[in-house]
C-alpha cells in the first residue's frame, strides 16, 4: 500500500513538472503567475479571459527571462527583467497571422529599455535567436532559450531552411517591410473627443493613453504625452504629463480620462491616486487588467500649457 502511495505521489510530481521550463523553480512559478496579468490588456476586447492564457517554455537566466504564451488562436512571447526584486515586462512579440505565408510566419515586437525593439519592429521568420540578440537580450539567456524554447528553435529552423533555398544573389533574403506607424494614436485633438498615446520606448516602458472629452479645439491642435519613474524612491510610483499646442484656450467640458499600464503586476489590495496641480487635483484610480484609469474633471487648457502629476499607492 505504501509503495502504491509513493508511486501516486511521484506521478503527481512528474505531471506538475514542466520539461519546457528552465531556471530556478521559484522564478518560473512567479513568472507563470505574473504573465496573464501583464498581458490582460491584450485580450479584453476579444472577450478572452487572462485565466485562459497558457504560459510555457519559461527560461530564466539570472535577472532575465523569456517565455511563450498562447490564448485561443493568439500566441506570442514576453521578455522580462528583474528590477528591485520584481519581474518587469520589457519585450512583447506577437505572431501576425494576417501576414503569414507558407514558408514563414511574420512576427512583430515592441520593447523598452534596455531591450529596444523599434516600434512594431518586424521579423520575417519569427523570434529567431538573431532577432532576439539584435533587440538586446543577453547572450546567455538567448543560448538557453534556443535549447528550451520551441518557438525560437522553430524560427531558427525556418530561417535556415529559407536561407538554404535561396540563390546567392545579395538581395535574395530581402523581404518587404511593414509600416505600422498608423497603429499609434495620433497627436491631433478632435472636437468630438479623441484618444492619444505613444510607444513604450518613449514612456519608460509604461503605456499611457489620454482620452480627451469633446471640446472646442481649433484645427491643428495637438497634445504630447510623456512619463517616467521618479528619480527618488518613495516619491510616487510614476510621473505623467501631457502638454497642448494650439491657439487660444480649449475647454474640455466633460470628463476626460488617463489610463496607465504598468510593466509589473500591481497589488490589487492597494489603492492608487493621481495627484495633479489645480485645476485637475486628485483622482482615485480604478485598477483593471493591470491598468490604472483616472477620471479627470472638466478643465481648460491654455496654449502651450503642461499638466503634470504623480501616481501614488497606499
Amino acid at each position: 500500500m505504501r509503495t502504491l502511495f509513493v508511486c501516486v505521489i511521484m506521478l503527481l510530481l512528474c505531471s506538475a513538472a514542466r520539461a519546457d521550463d528552465f531556471g530556478p523553480q521559484q522564478d518560473v512559478a512567479t513568472i507563470r503567475g505574473d504573465v496573464p496579468s501583464l498581458l490582460a490588456r491584450l485580450f479584453y476586447e476579444r472577450n478572452l479571459e487572462p485565466s485562459q492564457v497558457v504560459v510555457s517554455d519559461i527560461v530564466v537566466d539570472g535577472d532575465a527571462a523569456l517565455a511563450n504564451w498562447q490564448i485561443g488562436s493568439h500566441q506570442g512571447l514576453i521578455g522580462l527583467r528583474r528590477v528591485g526584486g520584481t519581474w518587469r515586462d520589457v519585450l512583447e512579440g506577437y505572431a501576425d497571422a494576417s501576414e503569414a505565408a507558407p514558408d514563414h510566419e511574420s512576427w512583430w515586437f515592441e520593447g523598452a529599455a534596455p531591450w529596444f525593439a523599434l516600434p512594431y519592429d518586424e521579423s520575417y521568420y519569427g523570434p529567431t535567436s538573431g532577432r532576439l540578440l539584435a533587440i538586446g537580450l543577453p547572450k546567455r539567456l538567448v543560448r538557453e532559450v534556443v535549447r528550451h524554447n520551441a518557438v525560437v528553435a522553430a524560427s531558427n529552423g525556418a530561417q535556415r531552411s529559407h536561407d538554404g533555398n535561396q540563390s546567392p544573389r545579395p538581395d535574395a533574403a530581402i523581404v518587404p517591410s511593414v509600416d505600422r506607424g498608423f497603429m499609434y494614436l495620433p497627436p491631433n485633438v478632435t472636437q468630438n473627443g479623441s484618444s492619444h498615446g505613444g510607444n513604450r520606448v518613449e514612456t519608460g516602458g509604461y503605456e499611457i493613453v489620454l482620452v480627451l472629452a469633446p471640446n472646442d479645439a481649433p484645427p491643428g491642435a495637438s497634445v504630447t504625452i510623456s512619463g517616467h519613474e521618479p528619480v527618488l524612491r518613495g516619491h510616487g510610483l510614476f510621473s505623467v504629463q501631457f502638454a497642448f499646442a494650439h491657439s487660444g484656450t480649449v475647454d474640455f467640458a466633460s470628463v476626460s480620462r488617463i489610463n496607465v499600464w504598468f510593466p509589473y503586476v500591481l497589488d490589487s489590495r492597494k489603492s492608487y491616486t493621481l495627484s495633479m496641480k489645480w485645476p485637475l487635483g486628485t483622482s482615485e484610480g480604478d485598477l483593471h487588467d493591470n491598468i490604472l484609469t483616472f477620471e479627470l474633471p472638466p478643465f481648460a487648457a491654455r496654449a502651450g500649457e503642461t499638466f503634470a502629476g504623480e501616481i501614488y499607492a497606499r
